[in-house]
């Protein structure tokens, strides 16, 4: 047998001294599982701590998240709100487009046509004018020609008084021979 063995075979005295030795062992055993439940008490009241603290920090994300979660959501019926309204007013836009394009081709057709009234209201004026110029020339030639009538009758009228001058001389020759 090992050196310091002691069996529970052995002497009492010897026994009482295991024992001692025995309940020191087992006060040192108890102490340091005393001491590790110690320890892992605290550690698990610091990892309890830890996981209360992470949480209230997980509700108070989950609270964050929440709040914008409404306001999102009011947001979005909000943003639909507008988009509805956006909506209808670009559907009125396009009916006043609509109705503007078609009186823009409508004022366009008539712009056609008083531009063609116009082109042919110009062409009758420049007609007209040149109708006016042959008349104010027919006329110029037809004084002209009026003028030159009138000093032929004159001229006419002045023979025919000298020739009837000249008759009355004759006669008077005659008569007097």
């Amino acid at each position: 047998m090992p050196a310091g063995y002691v069996g529970w075979r052995g002497l009492r005295g010897e026994m009482a001294v295991d024992l001692v030795d025995l309940g020191f062992m087992l006060a040192g055993f108890l102490g340091g599982l005393a001491a590790s439940f110690f320890i892992l008490s605290d550690l698990f009241n610091r990892r309890f701590q830890q996981i209360s603290l992470d949480y209230d920090l997980v509700d108070r994300i989950k609270g964050e998240l929440d709040r914008s979660g409404e306001e999102l959501r009011s947001r979005l019926i909000e943003m639909e709100a507008l988009s509805v309204a956006q909506q209808r007013r670009l559907e009125e836009l396009n009916r006043e487009n609509a109705e503007l394009r078609e009186r823009l081709s409508r004022l366009n057709e008539e712009v056609a046509r008083l531009s063609d009234e116009r082109r042919r209201l110009q062409e009758l004026i420049e007609r007209l004018r040149e109708e006016d110029e042959r008349e104010e020339l027919e006329i110029q030639e037809l004084r002209e020609m009026h003028l030159e009538h009138v000093r032929r009758i004159e001229r006419l009228e002045a023979e025919r008084e000298e020739l009837m001058k000249r008759i009355e001389r004759l006669a008077e020759e005659k008569l007097s021979s």
